[in-house]
């Protein structure tokens, strides 16, 4: 075997262990009006239950494996966050619907304007994401609220 067949091999190796897939994003009013309004749902439920330190609320709304990873550190921060913050509603502050190709792979996404400056960072678990920017009324430069839904 030459090196460079060797190498092309090798190469295309590589790229069959790596989850490499595309994506695709709406953006806020690109979304489906429908995905909107459930999303919205699950985003006042995880809010109201937040501000109101209802942990079983929260809990209720976390996939099994994060509440693995989270363990008892997700009732301290929901304490933290709702004896520290108080806030009847919020506003978006961007919304995202991300359909991927493949799961596993590594999304980013980042603001397309000067006067918001951010990238999210994240695993597709799924083929279908939701990603929210929630801001508290009245703690817009306290508090950001960054909720991932796998599955409507």
């Amino acid at each position: 075997m030459t090196p460079k067949n060797f190498l092309i091999i090798l190469f295309v190796l590589i790229l069959q262990s790596c989850n490499m897939g595309t994506s695709e994003t709406w953006e806020n009013e690109n979304i489906e009006k429908e995905k909107r309004e459930e999303i919205k749902l699950l985003n006042d439920k995880l809010f109201n239950a937040i501000m109101n330190n209802d942990i079983a609320g929260v809990k209720a709304l976390m996939s099994d494996k994060l509440l693995e990873t989270a363990g008892s550190d997700i009732d301290k921060l929901i304490y933290n966050v709702s004896s520290s913050f108080k806030s009847n509603s919020y506003k978006i502050l961007d919304q995202y619907n991300v359909q991927n190709s493949t799961t596993g792979a590594n999304n980013i996404l980042t603001s397309d304007s000067k006067n918001k400056d951010y990238s999210i960072s994240y695993l597709a678990l799924n083929k279908e994401t939701y990603i929210s920017l929630l801001l508290p009324n009245g703690l817009e430069n306290k508090l950001l609220i960054t909720v991932i839904i796998w599955q409507l």
